[in-house]
């Protein structure tokens, strides 16, 4: 399987930066790939696990009053203030 190259922003990504512009201007000067440690994966998989008992699956007419608004957009914002959370040690 040939991987690289560019490929499009998905759309709720592209929604999720239109309604929280902050979160997407963060820039790092490090772009090398994170090394894979045993405490991350800890970190990365107790994430998972919290997001995916918190995060209720919601149709978008129930989150946002309407539909077609961003099937990942809500996963997206969770799993954005899960990590922040989790990253400040709560």
């Amino acid at each position: 399987m040939l991987i690289g190259g560019f490929i499009s922003q998905p759309i709720g990504h592209y929604n999720f930066c239109k309604s929280h512009r902050a979160e997407c201007e963060i820039r790092s000067r490090d772009n090398d790939p994170e090394h894979m440690t045993g405490k991350l994966w800890r970190q990365i998989t107790n994430v998972n696990l919290t997001v995916n008992d918190k995060v209720k699956p919601m149709s978008d007419l129930d989150e946002y009053g309407r539909t077609n608004s961003g099937p990942i957009q809500t996963a997206v914002s969770a799993i954005a203030r899960t990590m922040r959370w989790k990253s400040a040690g709560c």
